[in-house]
């Protein structure tokens, strides 16, 4: 059995068909995405909003003083710790990353 010799068209379109059956199955998604516009399951919002509540009431609250007493020891060197612990943020550094 001689299988039929494709057109070169017929064999872009069998290379190219996952990619846009991929491209389609995501148009009319109305979840949240990533900074890279990679849309996230209903699962991975769930544990991202677990992590982020970890984050800023079990860890931040831990790790804020020490933090404090690392970035004193090592100031202006380029080795401070914390930069995303909102307990000891300053003021205008919180406003202006709710904005964004």
């Amino acid at each position: 059995m001689a299988d039929k010799k494709l057109s070169s068209s017929e064999v872009f379109n069998q290379a190219v068909k996952p990619f846009i059956d991929h491209k389609n199955a995501y148009q009319d998604y109305k979840g949240t995405k990533t900074e890279g516009d990679i849309p996230r399951t209903e699962q991975q919002e769930i544990i991202e909003g677990g992590q982020k509540f970890q984050k800023d009431w079990m860890w931040d609250p831990v790790f804020a003083l020490p933090s404090v007493a690392w970035n004193t020891v090592f100031k202006n060197t380029g080795w401070e710790a914390g930069k995303e612990n909102w307990y000891f943020k300053t003021r205008p550094i919180n406003n202006k990353e709710k904005m964004n």
